[in-house]
């Protein structure tokens, strides 16, 4: 990821999170993640999009627009599961990254994803 700002002055990030696996199905957490994303976050453009496999998993894809300082910024989010435990990871772009870039470059990190 970036470590400088791109041309609309965001720094692209990578954060991961993890919390307990409450042990609901696919369609239930997408369908919460979308609302919380929405109601919460206060996000916009929030959309399911295809799931991915993740180190043999499959994964909720969330994408969203989000605003913080002034500055509108895009993320492509996947909730991955294992062994009891969920993460969160989360890519965050400039406004300007296209949908295309973002999801290439967030699965292509995600393709090197292992469960220890």
């Amino acid at each position: 990821m970036a470590e400088e700002a791109d041309a609309d002055g965001f720094i692209e990030t990578l954060n991961v999170l993890l919390g307990p696996d409450n042990g609901e199905g696919l369609v239930q957490i997408e369908t919460g993640a979308v609302a919380y994303l929405e109601q919460v976050v206060g996000a916009t453009n929030v959309q399911a999009r295809p799931r991915v496999i993740v180190a043999g998993h499959p994964s909720v894809h969330l994408s969203a627009q989000l605003t913080s300082s002034g500055i509108s910024y895009r993320t492509e989010q996947y909730l991955l599961f294992s062994a009891g435990v969920a993460y969160t990871v989360t890519f965050s772009f400039g406004e300007s990254a296209p949908q295309q870039g973002r999801e290439a470059l967030a699965e292509s990190v995600l393709a090197t994803w292992t469960w220890d």
